[in-house]
């Protein structure tokens, strides 16, 4: 749908967010027969400035609980479908025996979840696919070469259209600003472009969530933080790969850190600094937000595949956060040395005290139809 289109002044179901939990959602209501249901988001559509479309994309399948290893299998084959996925395996490595005993219980999960081609590495095995990891260190690695990675933009482009060919309606530059509620139930979503009569309403919203819950007074647990994430310049060990992603992801458990290829350069993900909290509310506008490339297709001295767009999540890279990231990173990967960042992203995600949260009902308006779920 084009942003003049008309928004109904009725709907089953409106979603809050066309990041890549509202599209899903939108895609599989619609796939299972619920087709009056209205997407809205501030953005453009699909390239809406949220945190989906410029996170670094991974997707693994292992996990301690049965349910989610499932959930994300399916979610492999729709993202494929979708146009959505590559598979370029992920491999986890132990610097320690601590760490080297969870990799192994990581490898009874996946087994005990049918995880394809999921196995252990020696060090030398781990250098076998990844060539320049330094593995003076290593005492081992959990390989799952079926985990790969998410092409954001295609994903949402390709549950989109999916969706919309079942009948859910998409609406881009659409905010809410405020929602109508009668004897505790939601009633109309009010929107800068219309009103919207409707039985629920469904907040993905992610970072901006807490700001729909307190239109009709639901605290959502959800508290937004800064994640970093660096590229570096072009490494001369890696001179000639031409595609953006053919070795597998590297995560670091010892040093909270996670790698992956970007053409003849590395990106660096960081979780090793104190938390960055930023307030739901002092997330820019979209006219104010940085402009810049998604991260996860950008390839050194090429740039992304698309031109740069406004981003809300995004914020200014702060190098002091990242030297600890990048002492142990240099560590790890000699060649990384003298390549600092040619790219460094601060994206804006979500921390909350569940992996997963979607309330029916909220403790505090009982049956009002407001299901907040992460973005």
């Amino acid at each position: 749908m084009s942003e003049q289109s008309e928004l109904p002044d009725r709907a089953e179901t409106l979603i809050v967010g066309a990041g890549v939990v509202g599209c899903s959602t939108a895609y599989h209501l619609a796939k299972k027969g619920s087709s009056d249901v209205v997407v809205v988001d501030k953005g453009p559509i699909p390239k809406t400035g949220g945190s989906t479309v410029h996170a670094p994309a991974g997707l693994t399948q292992t996990s301690p609980d049965r349910t989610l290893a499932t959930i994300a299998k399916e979610t492999r084959e729709i993202y494929d479908a979708a146009g959505g996925w590559e598979e370029n395996g992920a491999i986890e490595i132990a610097t320690t025996d601590e760490c080297w005993e969870y990799l192994n219980r990581r490898m009874d999960q996946a087994r005990t979840s049918d995880i394809d081609g999921a196995e252990l590495l020696t060090p030398d095995q781990v250098k076998e696919h990844v060539p320049i990891i330094e593995t003076e260190d290593l005492i081992g690695g959990f390989h799952v070469p079926t985990d790969g990675r998410i092409d954001t933009v295609s994903l949402l482009d390709g549950l989109k259209t999916d969706a919309e060919n079942r009948g859910v309606s998409f609406h881009e530059r659409t905010t809410v600003t405020d929602i109508e509620t009668t004897d505790g139930a939601v009633e109309t979503v009010v929107t800068d472009r219309g009103r919207v009569r409707v039985d629920d309403i469904l907040v993905a919203g992610n970072i901006w969530a807490p700001l729909i819950g307190e239109m009709v007074d639901v605290p959502i647990p959800l508290v937004p933080c800064a994640h970093q994430y660096g590229v570096t310049d072009s490494i001369e060990a890696l001179d000639g790969w031409e595609h953006d992603v053919e070795q597998p992801w590297v995560r670091h458990w010892d040093g909270d850190l996670y790698f992956r290829q970007h053409g003849d350069g590395y990106g660096i993900g960081n979780y090793n600094h104190d938390p960055i909290i930023v307030g739901s509310s002092d997330i820019p506008s979209l006219d104010d937000a940085i402009e810049t490339e998604p991260v996860y297709d950008y390839v050194p001295n090429q740039g992304s595949r698309h031109d740069p767009f406004k981003q809300p999540s995004s914020r200014s890279f702060t190098e002091s956060d990242f030297e600890d990231a990048w002492r142990e990173a240099t560590r790890l990967f000699p060649d990384f040395e003298g390549r600092r960042s040619s790219k460094g992203s601060t994206v804006c995600s979500r921390s909350h005290p569940t992996t997963c949260l979607s309330w029916a009902n909220p403790p505090t308006s009982m049956g009002s139809g407001l299901r907040p779920l992460s973005g």
